[in-house]
């Protein structure tokens, strides 16, 4: 197990460089240069990154390092949609022997927050299992939910067929009635040209919208370069009467589109020019691009469903070091959290039966630092 510690995601270390290669093939997300953009203004604290590889095996998690404490987490962030340990075809044995010797390399360390993973694959058991192989207090936690519909084969025609019958008439009413008292264009990008006057409008627009500002004003106009020059981006405008009322910006890679952002002027609101713009990108990219997956990226909004209709969730990993004054107190939290957990699913302690729910939570506190002082081989 190898730690580098500040670590430059544009220059790799040599045993880690073909494995964000591959990874990088499969989802966007793997790629270096994400990990890179992430550093350089998509955190807004003064966390410093870096890499743990397991070069017999192929493993690999980006992590950054919190200023205060002893804390580390995964190099994720707000624009983050999902996340996993990066890795060549290893199995759920040899995970489990990272997460070991990651915690074990990565000392002192008092708490451990990894998000975004998928909790169907066996690497997110397998970590878990891990860290509490190695005396922490792990728990999973809800991350966000992703909407998403499988296109593989599905044209444009047959996905409108599909939509619930108040988005098509929204739809059609809306765009009929703008076409009849004003002149609508819609315009769209794939990464070719100037990209500065396209940023410049996406940023006039969100200014102009319900949306709150950017906190890391930097990071969207550095992604939206980035995924141009990955051949990646697709960026749409919506002119009204030849003013730009709406823009949304997608990622394609590797047969998945993923809709990003997408503001609009809330002067123009009354002619649902989201709607309008979200439904010309769907086309075109259906059309064009055939992509395997359309999502809709990080967040449960409710009018997602219209748009697709599958849903799933990503999660994330929340550990503390009982071995450590602050990692103990952290543990002894989680701890207490899981048996809360346990007994809300009806699998209450034994002893705690036809007691009260005061008379449960004072037997579940002792039972909590118990175990941690066990975990860390204390004496009760």
């Amino acid at each position: 197990m190898k730690i580098y510690d500040e670590l430059d995601f544009s220059r790799l270390p040599g045993e880690a460089h073909a494995l964000f290669e591959v990874c990088g093939r499969d989802s966007f997300f793997n790629l270096a240069g994400w990990f890179r953009l992430a550093t350089e203004c998509g955190f807004g604290d003064a966390c410093r990154t870096g890499l743990a590889v397991d070069e017999e095996n192929l493993v690999a998690l980006p992590f950054r390092r919190v200023p205060q404490g002893r804390n580390l987490k995964s190099c994720t962030s707000m624009y983050s949609c999902e996340f996993d340990v990066l890795s060549d075809q290893a199995s759920a044995s040899t995970m489990r022997e990272f997460a070991r010797s990651f915690v074990s390399a990565i000392r002192p360390l008092d708490s451990l927050f990894i998000e975004g993973m998928d909790p169907t694959r066996f690497n997110f058991t397998a970590l878990i299992d891990g860290f509490r192989a190695s005396g922490f207090v792990a728990k999973p936690y809800f991350g966000w939910g992703t909407w998403y519909e499988s296109t593989s084969g599905l044209d444009f025609d047959r996905y409108l067929a599909a939509r619930p019958s108040i988005l098509r008439n929204t739809w059609k009413r809306k765009h009929a009635a703008l076409a009849k008292s004003s002149n609508i264009a819609f315009r769209s990008y794939r990464g070719a040209g100037d990209l500065d006057p396209n940023i410049v409008t996406y940023e006039r627009i969100r200014e102009q919208s319900w949306k709150a500002a950017e906190p890391l004003p930097a990071f969207i106009p550095a992604l939206i370069k980035f995924a141009a020059g990955n051949g990646a981006l697709r960026l749409g405008i919506l002119d009204i009467d030849g003013e730009p009322a709406a823009a949304q910006f997608w990622i394609v890679w590797a047969g998945r589109a993923t809709i990003y952002k997408l503001v609009y002027a809330e002067k123009f609101a009354a002619f649902s020019p989201g709607t309008l713009l979200t439904m010309h990108m769907m086309e075109m990219i259906l059309e064009q691009d055939r992509p395997v997956e359309i999502d809709f990226g990080r967040g449960d909004d409710a009018y997602k469903q219209m748009w697709l209709s599958s849903r799933r969730e990503r999660w994330g990993i929340e550990a503390g070091n009982p071995r450590t004054w602050r990692g103990f107190a952290h543990a002894t939290r989680l701890r207490a959290a899981l048996v809360r957990d346990r007994m809300k699913s009806g699998a209450p302690r034994s002893g705690t039966q036809g007691r009260s729910e005061v008379g449960r939570v004072s037997l579940v506190i002792p039972y909590c630092v118990a175990d941690a002082f066990k975990e860390a081989h204390l004496p009760i």
